[in-house]
This record gives C-alpha cells, structure tokens and sequence, in this order.
C-alpha cells in the first residue's frame, strides 16, 4: 500500500523455507568403497545443522550386518559442523559381497537425519596356525591345526618333511600322501578350509617298539651267555 495514496497497492510473494524435523541434520560420510572385514578402517561421519537453532543431545546410530555403534553429539549453531574421527572394523566371519550402513540421529526420539550407505564387503581368508607337540619317551606326537577365522573357504596344504629311515616309525592321521619334491620327502594333506572350520593333522614318530626289540636280543644275549660260562663238563 502506497503511503501517499492508499488506492494503490501491490502484492509480492513471501517465500518461506521450512526444513522438515527429519532433514534438520545433513549427513555425510567419507569411508572407502571396500572394506576387509576384520582389518580396522578409520573413516569420518559429517554433520551439518541445517536450521538455525542449537541441536543437542544427538542419538546417533550406525547399524548394519557386520558393524554398530552408537554416541551422542551437540551441533551448535545455524550451519555449523560437526566432523567425527570413527574407526569400523567388520566381522572377521562377515560376508563378502554388497551390504548397507545405515546412520539414524535422533532427538528424544525424533528422526532429524538419515543417511544409508552401500559398502562392499571383500574376501577375507584370515587362516591362523597352531601346532602342539607332546614329547614322551622316544616317542613324539606332533598336531599341526588350521583355522579359517576368515569369511570365504580357502584351499590350504599341510606339508610335513620325513626322513627316509624314519617312516617305519611315523604314523598319520588322517592318512597322509607321501610326496617326493627336489629330493626330500613330505608327507602332505589337502583339502578345503570353510569358514570357521579347522583342520587338524596328527604325526606320531614311535621308537618304543624298536626300543624293546633291540631290549629283548640284548638280554636273549646275555641270558644264553651268563648260562654258556656256568656249564660244567666233567670227565673221567
């Protein structure tokens, strides 16, 4: 309305912007495309405050298959961010293959930003090794196990070397192969490791059998000499 003459008027349009309660916090999130479960990834998590009053007191939930966590921020201030130092570390066991994070902030339990992220998975054939040896007299038992704390199967060989005057007294379980490589030779197992599976090999060397042969023809040995020298010929 024009202030001289109140005849003349004029009408402009009023723009308002009006941010919904669940965009009121702009999510951002800088982490690698591919992930190895099991290794840890450092990554950061962006939080903008979109509206022009203080946000306080932030539930914020990250949640998938493989990974949570969950803490409480303040965004202080219209515009202002908020960048967060995280570290994930997936499921050693997890599944290789595409899978979603999700990120939820919550106020007293109302949504105020969203955010779902596709990450990929990779193979993590993560094999550890034990070996356990059991020492008695003149006989050993060596147990070698493989574990598959990763998230694929993995083909593994166990290769144990032998000497040539020891395989009489070496026994295996379960039955092993005997290979010759570049003169030596091996007794060798293969077979396919599933996830979180293991396998377990035995190798016995025994000497106690020998022990009491070579026991027995010394002391057949002595007995006959020890009864030779008392004999007594008499003669007229």
């Amino acid at each position: 309305k024009s202030i001289t003459d109140e005849t003349l008027q004029s009408q402009l349009p009023l723009s308002i912007s009006v941010i919904p309660a669940e965009n009121s916090v702009n999510i951002q999130m800088d982490i690698e495309s591919q992930i190895i479960p099991g290794k840890p990834t450092q990554y950061q998590l962006i939080l903008k405050n979109r509206g022009n009053i203080e946000l306080t007191n932030l539930n914020v939930k990250i949640k998938s298959d493989f990974y949570s966590e969950e803490f409480t921020v303040d965004i202080i201030g219209k515009d202002s961010t908020l960048i967060k130092d995280l570290t994930l570390t997936a499921n050693p066991t997890s599944q290789e293959g595409e899978s979603n994070l999700n990120i939820e902030i919550l106020q007293n339990n109302i949504k105020k930003g969203s955010l779902i992220k596709q990450l990929t998975l990779t193979s993590n054939p993560d094999i550890q090794e034990e070996r356990i040896v059991n020492k008695q007299f003149l006989a050993t038992t060596i147990k070698i196990i493989k574990r598959n704390q990763g998230n694929s199967e993995v083909f593994k060989k166990i290769k144990y070397p032998i000497g040539s005057g020891n395989k009489l007294f070496t026994s295996t379980s379960p039955q092993a192969k005997l290979r010759e490589e570049y003169g030596r030779k091996y007794y060798v197992w293969e077979f396919t490791l599933q996830t979180n599976n293991q396998f377990e090999v035995q190798i016995k060397n025994d000497y106690r059998v020998i022990f009491v042969i070579i026991l027995l023809v010394l002391f057949s040995t002595g007995l006959y000499a020890y009864f030779r020298n008392r004999s007594v010929f008499i003669t007229k």
